[in-house]
């Protein structure tokens, strides 16, 4: 696929009916880390409520996600989609971290390690 520009980037052909280059991988990798998600929360019950909605909304995800890609349609539009959900999310970890710098003299090696 020869490189379009990014102008057009975001127009609903570009989003709904063509591939950006690596987003066919980015959303397999995504159909997956949201189905260990899943699992992983109905394995180790990490959840609340009878029918909690973040398990609808990884259900609805893996179904968008590999319909998508079993189709090859609107891939580049849930990669986007993806973008919007996970950068909040990213930006607002990083600012309700609280910084605390580790200063050198209360760092220690465990025994037998050396610099």
């Amino acid at each position: 696929m020869a490189y379009k520009g990014h102008e057009n980037m975001f127009q609903h052909e570009e989003l709904v009916g063509s591939s950006w280059i690596g987003a066919y991988s980015a959303l397999c990798f995504s159909c997956g880390h949201v189905a260990y998600g899943q699992l992983d929360m109905l394995r180790y019950r990490l959840y609340s409520g009878w029918i909690p909605g973040i398990l609808l909304h990884h259900l609805i995800l893996l179904i968008c996600f590999t319909l998508a890609l079993h189709r090859n349609v609107t891939i580049n539009y849930l990669i986007f989609t993806l973008l919007c959900e996970v950068l909040p999310c990213s930006f607002q970890s990083l600012l309700s971290m609280n910084y605390h710098p580790i200063s050198i003299a209360s760092f220690r090696l465990p025994k037998g390690i050396q610099i």
